[in-house]
C-alpha cells in the first residue's frame, strides 16, 4: 500500500507545485511564491470534474467532487486538522470527513443514493494507535517541486482582474508534465526515512506506473492578488494508462479502459492570515474505534 500513498502524495504536491516555487523576474510571482511558503496555516477549498469515457465509447460520465482542507499550524505535527470530500456519481452521492485535534481523529463517512441515506458511520481513534502506511520523511528532506522556469514567463497570458491582481494561464506539454513527474517523483523518494534497498523498490514501483501513463496537455491558470495566489485552475484533457505497458500493476492497468479530462478549481481562503478551525458540534456521538482480530474471527477451542 505504500506505493499508491506515496503516489497520492505526489499527485498533491504536484498539484500544489503549480502554483508553487517556480524560478522567475516577474516580482508579483516571487514574492507570491515565498508569502506562500512561510503561511502558517493553511485554508483550501475547491471543486473538481472528472470525465471518464471508455475508449471504446460505451460509457461516458461525468464525476463531480468537492473538497475542503484547513490546518492551523504546518509546522506542529499535532495541529488540528480538518478535511472533507464529496463525490457525485451516477445518483450516489459519497462523503467523507476527517477531524483531528488533542490526539484523537473523529472520522464522518455517508452514503446516499438520489438522496436517501444509505448509511452514516461517526468513529473515533486515538491518533497513535491509528495505523498509517503513508510513508515517512527525513527530517531534512528537500524535494524538487519547481514546474516553472524562467521561460514559461517570457511571453506568458497576462491579464488584470476585477478588484487588483492579475491572471496568468501557462500551458504545459504532456511531455513535460511527464518529466516533471518523473523528478518529482525521484526527489521524493530520495526524502523517504528508510534503507537504501527499500528506497530503490520504492523508485522502480512508482517509476514503473508513471511510464505506463499518458498524460495530456495541462493549462494553469493562477491569479496573484495582494501578494498571494488566489483562485488556481488545473485543465487536462486526455490523460490515461497505457494498459499493455511492461510491468503495469493490475489495478492500475483496469484504468486503461478509459480516458480522463479533469478540470480542478481551488482557493486559499484568508492566504497569510490566522486560521482557526470550529469542531464538529456533534463529537458526543462519535464511537470509539478499535481493531480486534477476535470480533471476526472468534478463538476456537479445539
Amino acid at each position: 500500500m505504500k506505493k499508491f500513498s506515496l503516489i497520492a502524495i505526489l499527485v498533491v504536491a504536484m498539484l500544489f507545485s503549480l502554483t508553487g516555487c517556480g524560478k522567475t523576474d516577474f516580482d508579483l510571482y516571487s514574492d507570491a511564491c515565498k508569502n506562500s511558503q512561510e503561511m502558517k496555516g493553511i485554508d483550501i477549498e475547491g471543486s473538481a470534474t472528472v470525465a471518464l469515457r471508455s475508449k471504446d465509447g460505451t460509457v461516458n460520465f461525468n464525476v463531480p467532487i468537492s473538497f475542503a482542507a484547513k490546518m492551523v499550524d504546518v509546522n506542529d505535527e499535532n495541529s488540528p486538522i480538518s478535511l472533507s470530500y464529496t463525490v457525485t456519481a451516477m445518483g450516489s452521492e459519497e462523503t467523507i470527513s476527517i477531524y483531528s485535534a488533542d490526539g484523537y481523529q473523529y472520522s464522518y463517512s455517508a452514503s446516499k443514493y438520489e438522496g436517501e441515506i444509505l448509511y452514516e458511520n461517526k468513529i473515533k481513534q486515538k491518533l497513535d494507535e491509528a495505523d498509517s502506511d503513508i510513508p515517512s520523511f527525513k527530517e531534512d528532506a528537500k524535494v524538487d517541486v519547481d514546474l516553472f522556469d524562467e521561460e514559461d514567463f517570457k511571453d506568458i497570458a497576462k491579464e488584470e482582474v476585477e478588484g487588483g491582481g492579475y491572471k496568468y494561464t501557462i500551458t504545459k506539454t504532456s511531455e513535460e508534465i511527464k518529466a516533471f513527474a518523473e523528478k518529482l517523483a525521484n526527489s521524493f523518494v530520495d526524502a523517504l526515512d528508510v534503507d537504501d534497498d527499500e528506497k530503490e523498490d520504492t523508485r522502480k514501483d512508482v517509476l514503473d506506473t508513471l511510464k505506463s501513463v499518458v498524460f495530456g496537455d495541462l493549462n494553469v491558470t493562477f491569479v496573484i492578488k495582494d501578494g498571494y495566489f488566489a483562485d488556481n485552475t488545473l485543465e487536462m484533457k486526455g490523460l490515461s494508462v497505457d494498459k499493455d505497458a511492461e510491468d503495469i500493476d493490475e489495478a492500475i492497468s483496469a484504468i486503461g479502459m478509459f480516458t480522463i479530462d479533469f478540470n480542478m478549481n481551488f482557493k486559499y481562503n484568508n492566504p497569510g492570515k490566522e486560521v482557526t478551525i470550529t469542531p464538529p458540534s456533534d463529537l458526543d456521538e462519535y464511537e470509539e474505534y478499535s481493531f480486534d482480530i477476535d470480533d471476526i474471527f472468534p478463538p476456537v477451542d479445539f
